[in-house]
């Protein structure tokens, strides 16, 4: 059960988006939800720069020494008190520079100011996880997504339903999820026995720090690579149609994490090397059934959920689904790459490269050209990357290979 709870808070937040997207579209149109986008994406951004990489650094010293939890969590608090002033800062300049309504401005701003204190969230979670009590993220991230889906349902039959109305539901969102967090924390440090906190120079943590935010960082941008060239060539408008699209990527990028982590649950012991290139075989074969579902799903129901206002999204399924495909293959190379013993700092920089030539060429020949090369590019970066791990075996697609990947499960 603990498993199952965990399983369903990793893709809450998603199924949340695909339940209440056609709610926010026919609500705010395609120019605010477009800014609601820009403004979700942000400040998905101020949290991974708030984080910097404390919470996995927080799992591995704590699992070394349970009664560091106390210091690492009195850390993740100081760091807080800067970070979430700064994020505010950010949100008022955001809205600024949207041209927001006041109101709508000062929401982001909060919800700017609660995301900039995730480096307190990301080390408390992190205690949790290494106490084992996993399913209490499950349970938080349920609980924040039934505020948001409720939140906007209620709104919507009420006919109230604004930018400003759901920015504040986001941030509620945000504040369940670290009161309940910080709830299950306390809960647990009342049983563990404090000690000296062990504080270390500077210039040692950041270092530290930065390998580990670097990849997630990484993995952040890859995964909104494409709304990222839309937000930057296109007019507010059409982001709010590719919004709708790129629901499919967003779908896919979270059944593929799912069994990724099943794989680790199935079979530990499986050696690094033979995981990935097992996964990304498996992965890049299920996207293509998958993303010809999605399509067609799209096809039939985006005119009927978000109205004829949104029927340009139609048009932009192509990229979406290109997309789509090329995370689905990433997905399985990223978790290597974040812990690979060789560090592999070339993959990185070989992405960040294929982002600009994508960005490059949707100025030259139009955003969904851009996008669609960007994504070929990524199907071949991780074919490389898994090609330069196992050689002409990353070709070699056998039962064996899938068997040993989820052979607890199947036994």
């Amino acid at each position: 059960m603990r498993s199952v709870i965990h399983l369903a808070g990793n893709i809450a937040p998603v199924l949340a988006g695909l339940i209440t997207a056609p709610l926010t579209a026919r609500s705010l149109g395609p120019a605010s939800r477009g800014e609601l986008a820009i403004l979700l994406l942000v400040a998905v951004l101020i949290g991974l720069i708030g984080a910097f990489g404390l919470g996995p650094l927080a799992r591995q010293d704590v699992a070394a020494d349970m009664s560091q939890a106390q210091g690492w969590s009195r850390r993740g608090r100081r760091i807080t008190a800067f970070s979430s002033g700064m994020a505010a800062a950010v949100g008022l300049l955001t809205g600024l520079a949207l041209g927001l309504a006041w109101t709508e401005t000062v929401a982001s701003a909060i919800y700017f100011a609660l995301a900039g204190m995730s480096a307190s969230k990301a080390i408390d979670a992190n205690i949790l996880i290494v106490a084992g009590r996993t399913k209490h993220f499950g349970i938080a991230n349920l609980a924040a997504a039934g505020v948001i889906c409720g939140g906007i349902v209620t709104a919507f039959l009420l006919g109230q339903l604004s930018l400003s109305i759901v920015i504040a539901l986001n941030a509620a969102a945000l504040v369940m999820q670290m009161l309940y967090i910080s709830l299950q924390r306390r809960r647990l440090l009342r049983l563990v026995t404090a000690t000296d906190f062990r504080e270390e120079a500077l210039r040692k943590l950041v270092r530290r720090a930065w390998r580990a935010w670097r990849s997630q960082l990484v993995e952040a941008a890859l995964l909104r690579s494409d709304s990222l060239l839309f937000m930057t060539q296109a007019a507010v408008s059409v982001v709010g149609y590719y919004a709708v699209v790129a629901l499919i990527p967003q779908m896919l990028y979270q059944v593929v994490l799912t069994l990724i982590q099943h794989s680790y649950a199935s079979a530990p012991s499986l050696r690094i090397r033979q995981r990935t290139t097992a996964l990304w075989q498996l992965c890049t074969l299920i996207s293509l059934p998958m993303v010809l579902l999605g399509a067609s799903a799209g096809f039939v129901l985006i005119p009927v959920l978000f109205g004829s206002e949104f029927s340009p999204s139609l048009e932009l399924l192509a990229p979406a689904c290109c997309m789509a495909v090329s995370l689905a293959g990433l997905a399985p190379v990223l978790q290597h790459n974040a812990i690979s013993p060789t560090g592999d700092a070339w993959f990185p920089l070989i992405c960040t490269v294929v982002f600009f030539a994508g960005w490059v060429i949707g100025v030259a020949q139009g955003t969904t050209v851009g996008v669609i090369s960007m994504s070929a590019g990524f199907v071949l970066a991780s074919s490389v990357y898994v090609y330069l791990l196992s050689g002409s075996r990353a070709f070699r697609v056998s039962r064996g290979t899938f068997s040993g990947l989820f052979g607890r499960a199947s036994s």
